[in-house]
């Protein structure tokens, strides 16, 4: 019997090394490209990523209902986002008096705009700013309150600025600024 050896095949322990040391590398560069591209692009990293919460409470001052707001901004990405002021607000809402006959979704009438984060010009990766606001809504009693935080920011990256309503809630009249409703019992 003849001995067919292969003209591809290694035959000594440099050359097999040396085939899987070239392996290895190529599956490290295809590993790491993937890794790059899930990292980078897919989860778009680099691109601002807020958390916005809102939350509010009824108090009574000098005789008078007003709403403590606090509105908190948590950046979720991995880059600074630069805040720009002009266009950034809460915005509180009532419920109109009249409403659509069900089923409808409740209207809601603008009753005040109000300016927030000023002492703020950045937030960075991670880190969480807020601000409080006393809102005089010029209601006689409390009622159902619908927030809107509309934020303002330049984006580094070339993109311009961006403003967008980034987030909406209800504060019923139990509400806390915690954002968990009294358990008070009547009796």
């Amino acid at each position: 019997m003849h001995n067919v050896v292969l003209a591809f095949w290694p035959t000594d322990l440099k050359s097999i090394v040396d085939i899987l040391g070239t392996l290895v590398t190529a599956g490290a560069v295809i590993i790491g490209g993937l890794w790059a591209y899930f990292r980078f692009v897919k989860d778009r990293v680099y691109r601002p990523r807020l958390e916005v919460g809102l939350s509010g409470q009824w108090r009574e001052v000098s005789g008078w209902p007003i709403v403590h707001a606090r509105v908190t901004v948590k950046n979720i990405g991995a880059t600074d986002v630069e805040l720009l002021q002009e266009g950034t607000a809460l915005i509180a809402e009532l419920m109109t008096a009249e409403q659509p006959a069900p089923p409808a979704i409740a209207t809601w009438s603008p009753s005040l705009a109000s300016a927030i984060l000023e002492d703020h010009q950045w937030i960075e990766p991670n880190e969480t700013i807020s601000d409080d606001a006393f809102l005089r809504l010029g209601v006689d009693a409390p009622q159902p309150v619908l927030f809107r935080c509309s934020l303002r920011w330049k984006w580094a990256s070339g993109g311009g600025d961006i403003v967008i309503v980034v987030a909406r809630k209800i504060i019923p009249v139990e509400s806390t600024l915690n954002g968990a409703e009294s358990n008070k019992k009547e009796g």
